[in-house]
């Protein structure tokens, strides 16, 4: 008998999109799990304080996945600073081609977006600075450019860190100042984005509380383990998928397998990892 486990949430909404997943995924893979509650299934108290519900198919003994669902901390100002960079970062990795920038570079998520006006002389001194200062970037490690940028831009901030308020308000001890650059491996001018891991997951102590819940499954026994996260598909699909390069995979160790679920759009599921 195959099973799968869910944490229950205790709101209806979250109801809804475990059932609307388990006939997302029945109609993918095939399968006919039933819903039952683990008090009714397991009497392990371990199992029942951390799963409320139980996925049941009659067709494999003994073998079952987990399934956990997991919080986003995506807002809708990271949404839209994603977007902007991502429509922006084209047409930047153009501007490295023209300087005769050859190399792939990955752009870690800026804290600011530019009024109408400023766009091209941002594109023009972010291309002449980083020709200049590539020598900066070893493959595979960051450089903060932002100070060469700065005096371009009057109201580019400058001043440092004060306090642990500012490092929840934007992820990292630095200020919006800074413009963080990586070189990955590749020979093509081209400019991606990364999006710092704190601005996508809710943390607790430092880690993912749904993957230490997986982690306890496949200790109990799970054959396979899956983390669902709901946010905004279209939006948070790509956001997610930026940050994993930058995440300790340690964090999500206990997940086979990643989904993403819309809130809000009844058919709108992706598959992360």
């Amino acid at each position: 008998m195959q099973v799968i486990l869910i944490q229950r949430k205790r709101s209806c909404v979250q109801d809804s999109i475990y059932h609307r997943f388990l006939e997302w995924y029945n109609n993918r893979y095939g399968k006919k799990y039933l819903c039952k509650k683990a008090t009714d299934y397991f009497p392990d108290a371990a199992v029942v304080l951390a799963f409320d519900f139980v996925f049941v198919e009659n067709d494999v003994s003994g073998k079952w996945l987990a399934l956990q669902t997991g919080e986003l901390a995506i807002t809708d100002d990271t949404r839209a600073r994603f977007d902007y960079w991502q429509k922006l970062c084209p047409e930047l990795g153009r501007d490295l081609k023209a300087q005769a920038v050859a190399g792939e570079f990955a752009v870690h998520l800026p804290k600011f977006t530019f009024k109408p006006g400023d766009v091209e002389k941002f594109r023009a001194t972010f291309a002449s600075v980083l020709a200049v200062r590539q020598k900066m970037l070893d493959m595979n490690t960051f450089a903060d450019i932002g100070e060469y940028m700065a005096d371009k831009f009057p109201e580019w901030p400058r001043l440092p860190s004060l306090d642990m308020i500012e490092f929840h308000q934007w992820g990292t001890f630095g200020r919006p100042a800074e413009l963080l650059i990586q070189r990955a491996p590749g020979a093509t001018s081209k400019l991606t984005l990364l999006v710092s891991p704190p601005e996508v997951f809710n943390f607790d102590n430092g880690k993912i509380r749904a993957n230490e819940l997986l982690d306890a499954a496949k200790e109990k026994g799970a054959v396979e383990t899956i983390l669902l996260f709901a946010g905004k598909l279209t939006a948070d699909e790509d956001i997610v998928k930026s940050s994993l390069p930058l995440l300790n995979k340690d964090l999500l160790s206990g997940a086979d397998e990643i989904y993403l679920i819309d809130t809000a759009d009844k058919v709108g599921l992706a598959k992360i990892v």
